[in-house]
């Protein structure tokens, strides 16, 4: 159990956690209220579905009335982005930003050493084989799953098809 040392507990991703198992809230509201809310803990819940993480503090929710605090994160500003591709003119960092937006996430994944171009198809975008000859009549497959903010259909007029590539 936990000493009477502080201890600073950080849980990311908590409604993911919650998605597999709904009863964790109530499993970890009933923890708290008996054994850990006289504890020197630190909890930090985390998460990046805003929607969610409200749902687990509203009214009817079971860690209600729980929180110290929060604190929303934002997404990083344009001028950041010169900290990240500090070898992009302005109009490949505004360009960039179009794409990821300011997720330090998409942003640390892109290869500051690399065009927008060449980190797009290695990083947002799966070659696929043709999936029926070209020229048969059939359009070809086309996908629409998106990784970034700025989703987008995609659909090829030829082979080699694209798709966007996804954590799924």
């Amino acid at each position: 159990m936990i000493a009477d040392q502080p201890l600073i507990l950080i849980w990311d991703e908590f409604p993911y956690a919650v998605e597999s198992d709904p009863s964790l809230p109530s499993h970890l509201q009933a923890a708290w209220d008996h054994l850990l809310k006289d504890k020197p803990l630190i909890l930090v819940l985390a998460g990046s579905h805003i929607g969610m993480m409200v749902d687990l503090l509203n009214y009817q929710a079971p860690l209600y009335g729980r929180t110290t605090g929060q604190f929303p994160v934002e997404p990083l500003p344009y001028a950041a982005l010169a900290d990240f591709f500090p070898g992009y003119p302005a109009a490949e960092r505004v360009a960039t930003y179009a794409t990821l937006g300011g997720v330090p996430a998409y942003l640390e994944r892109f290869d500051a050493q690399q065009s927008l171009s060449a980190n797009i198809r290695q990083h947002l975008f799966q070659l696929l084989p043709p999936s029926h000859p070209p020229g048969d009549g059939r359009p070809p497959a086309a996908a629409t799953t998106c990784a970034t903010p700025s989703c987008a259909s995609i659909s090829a007029s030829s082979s080699p098809t694209w798709r966007w590539l996804s954590k799924n």
